[in-house]
């Protein structure tokens, strides 16, 4: 009993392995884009927020 359960376990491993796979993936090859990127100047004890009107579109 304890071999055809452990076979059914192999054997259930096995597809949902392959299952997971991707036949065909797809590539990202496009560089990321970036607006509102632009130089700031601090004083020292001013508060600062590095991502403050940065944005990045996502496109898929």
């Amino acid at each position: 009993m304890k071999k055809i359960a452990l076979f059914l376990l192999a054997v259930s491993t096995v597809f949902l392995l392959i299952g997971c796979i991707e036949e065909n993936p797809v590539e990202d090859t496009t560089d990321p884009t970036f607006a509102g990127i632009s130089t700031v100047e601090i004083s020292v004890g001013d508060t600062f927020d590095p991502l403050a009107g940065v944005s990045q579109p996502m496109t898929m």
